[in-house]
């Protein structure tokens, strides 16, 4: 069984929303404005939309029926649509471990392709081994980042291209003048902000943020695990997170945190958490799996 938790961050204020069957398994969550969510369904190959308490399933793509058909609710097919992250017009998805990155008009209600001919084969030079994908993906204006985690890299994609933004792809922890030849280790958060890039270096236990040129850690100590809050924190393999309001907010072992100017701080906490997201107004959406 998969439940949609909702909480409102610094109380103990609980709205159990929905539950879905168990056989319908939600992979991540995607904030849209006013009461309305997207979510990924990647064994079942569609998208659904969560508004107002209802949710609409499928709301793009067919359930259970596979494939890469660009269309509309009535004839879009998608391939196992994993990680999502909404623009101010569109949103974008993961599909196919990590292979395909795909465009959704959410007005129109529309799926369709994402590069053109030579992106699509430098895609595939970068991708095209993957057996499965961890990580995460946020928008700016045209610009999509994605986490990618088995490639230690964080990618850039601008509708024609795409480009190794940050990461050497060797993995491990160092920084160097061209972001490109820094390492992560397995980043599989990423969220942008006023300028700003926040990058969970899984691997390395610690936020990092990349901001004029220069890459800083903002949470955590680089290479070293725990649980630890406050000023001198220490995580333990952050992943999604998301930025709301100049504080962060991001899953770290079994919890989901903060952290800002005040330290680190739980927001909550199950050893059950698939994935988040979070609205202006702290409220916490968590996808959990019970």
């Amino acid at each position: 069984m998969y439940s949609l938790i909702k909480k409102k961050f610094g109380t103990s204020k609980f709205d159990n929303i929905c539950n879905i069957e168990t056989d319908l398994a939600i992979n991540d969550v995607v904030y849209m404005g006013k009461s309305d969510y997207l979510l990924t369904l990647p064994v079942h190959h569609c998208i659904a939309w969560l508004s107002n308490n209802k949710l609409t399933l499928p709301w793009l793509g067919e359930l259970n029926q596979v494939g890469d058909k660009n269309g509309d609710q009535d004839s879009a097919l998608m391939n196992a649509p994993l990680r999502i992250g909404a623009g101010s017009a569109f949103c974008y998805v993961v599909e196919d471990n990590g292979k395909t990155l795909r465009t959704l008009d959410v007005a129109n209600r529309y799926v369709s392709g994402f590069f053109g001919n030579v992106s699509k084969k430098k895609m595939h030079s970068l991708c095209g081994h993957l057996t499965s994908f961890s990580g995460s993906i946020d928008v700016v204006g045209k610009d999509v980042y994605v986490a990618y985690g088995p490639l230690n890299r964080v990618l850039r994609f601008n509708g024609s291209d795409v480009f190794e933004f940050i990461g050497s792809g060797k993995g491990g922890y160092s920084v160097a003048s061209k972001m490109e030849y820094s390492s992560l280790s397995n980043p599989t958060g990423i969220s942008c902000d006023k300028g700003n890039i926040y990058i969970s270096d899984t691997g390395n236990h610690c936020i990092r943020r990349f901001s004029d040129n220069i890459l800083t850690v903002v949470a955590g100590h680089p290479l070293k695990a725990g649980d630890v809050g406050g000023n001198k924190a220490l995580l333990n393999s952050p992943g999604k997170i998301r930025i709301r309001n100049d504080v962060g907010y991001f899953i770290d072992g079994n919890k989901i945190k903060s952290f800002s100017s005040s330290g680190i701080l739980t927001a909550y906490e199950s050893d059950k958490i698939v994935s988040f997201d979070i609205d202006y107004e702290k409220n916490l959406l968590i996808v959990e799996k019970i």
